[in-house]
């Protein structure tokens, strides 16, 4: 890959950032369907969303678009305008707002990593609803195992990731080489190469006093 292609910095940041969140994704998508299937078998199986719906509000604050996507969903609106339902939310509720959200969303093509910055907490509380869904079946708890190893790498490198963080910390090794390692086994061997270039694209700029540009 080129000099070039790598500093086109807003496309290759996006393309990182949903590399990670594909991580996790492809990790939900492996119980994905299992369940779906309990939850509709267990509808009145009751769930806490606090974190997630605490993180979302976070997300709204830092982005103003979210609301526009977040009123078309009356289940998930209700619980956004009073966060105490949040600790009380069925299965069947849950789903509601999974499948609501799915069909206001534009459809997305994680391998091809097109997934816009704006839509990603959106798709990223998709995936964490369903990973809420997963506590409530102990029969779960091998899945379980797997999700949450994969949970771990990427929360510890979350915050990290976002809008006007990410480059920065990419350059950096993360500033810390257990962050550096859990980012890394997140990832394909082609996109830590990608960010291996950029690396020394960064080193070579430096070498010749030209950071900046």
């Amino acid at each position: 890959q080129g000099m070039g292609n790598i500093f086109k910095k807003v496309p290759f940041a996006q393309k990182i950032r949903t590399a990670f969140f594909t991580a996790k994704h492809n990790a939900v998508e492996r119980f994905g369907n299992d369940i779906e299937r309990l939850s509709i078998a267990n509808p009145d199986k009751v769930i806490s969303l606090k974190p997630q719906i605490e993180e979302l509000a976070q997300d709204i604050q830092l982005n103003p678009k979210l609301q526009s996507v977040i009123n078309r969903s009356p289940a998930l609106k209700r619980i956004i305008d009073n966060p105490e339902l949040a600790n009380n939310v069925s299965l069947k509720q849950s789903q509601e707002i999974i499948n609501t959200l799915k069909s206001k969303l534009p459809t997305t093509k994680l391998q091809g990593y097109n997934v816009r910055s704006d839509d990603l907490p959106l798709f990223e509380l998709i995936d964490d609803i369903k990973g809420a869904q997963l506590n409530a079946f102990p029969e779960m708890e091998g899945v379980r195992g797997v999700y949450g190893e994969v949970l771990r790498r990427y929360n510890l490198i979350k915050n990290r990731i976002k809008q006007g963080q990410l480059l920065k910390n990419l350059s950096t090794k993360f500033g810390d080489p257990e962050l550096n390692k859990a980012a890394e086994d997140l990832l394909t061997k082609e996109t830590v190469g990608e960010i291996r270039n950029y690396r020394n694209a960064i080193k070579v700029l430096k070498g010749f006093g030209l950071v900046g540009a």
